[in-house]
């Protein structure tokens, strides 16, 4: 029996290999955490939704709602917007 995906993987794939081809790395070839500002290589970088995707389900392959960010600090922002996880940091 094959692995069975959701029903937004083949999609969000696609979103991020277009993400990832219309915001190319700088020139030393990382991108950097909206959070941290930490470099990150591509498969450092997680894609995170500024808007969430339960706040905001329309917003979930919006390119402008996307921010490269480390999986640390995506897995702490959790559902918040980015604005409102900023705000919570000290």
């Amino acid at each position: 029996m094959g692995l069975k995906y959701g029903k937004h993987h083949w999609k969000w794939k696609n979103t991020r290999k277009k993400w990832i081809r219309d915001n190319p790395p700088s020139h030393e070839g990382y991108w950097y955490c909206a959070v941290g500002f930490g470099a990150l290589t591509v498969d450092e970088m997680t894609l995170d939704h500024d808007v969430s995707r339960s706040r905001d389900p329309a917003k979930r392959y919006d390119f402008d709602n996307l921010n490269p960010m480390c999986s640390f600090h995506n897995v702490d922002k959790g559902s918040r917007s980015l604005q409102e996880y900023l705000k919570s940091k000290p």
